[in-house]
């Protein structure tokens, strides 16, 4: 499962897109890539796929979120370097606590059925 299935506020992007897009414009050269049109992006800009950079998720300001995207968005998120912190990683690398948070948070908000059973499971809960 990605990380897109339970967010729309993260879009993936080059991290050195915006050091080339004030001079050949934002929205062009981000449609190309969208596209994965590197071969013409290179033959109009001289720019190749390296040197756009590794693909990441960025937040809806455009900051980079440290998320890479062949990772599947598995990492953490430090938005304010204090207080607002997020991590992403598989279930089955969750801590028995982390677990209860999740099954928790079942009650409140919707968790995709799978994730749900899958913490149900792990926990030895029956429902």
């Amino acid at each position: 499962m990605n990380i897109n299935n339970f967010t729309n506020n993260l879009y993936v992007m080059h991290e050195n897109l915006d050091k080339y897009s004030s001079r050949y414009g934002y929205d062009y050269l981000a449609d190309l890539c969208q596209e994965e049109q590197y071969d013409l992006i290179e033959e109009l800009f001289g720019i190749t796929q390296e040197d756009l950079g590794e693909l990441y998720y960025f937040d809806s300001v455009g900051k980079n979120t440290g998320l890479l995207y062949d990772n599947n968005g598995i990492g953490k998120i430090d938005i304010d370097r204090e207080y607002d912190t997020t991590i992403v990683k598989y279930l089955k690398d969750c801590y028995d606590d982390e677990l209860h948070l999740i099954y928790k948070h079942c009650k409140h908000y919707e968790i995709d059925d799978d994730v749900y059973l899958y913490v149900l499971h792990a926990l030895d809960i029956e429902d």
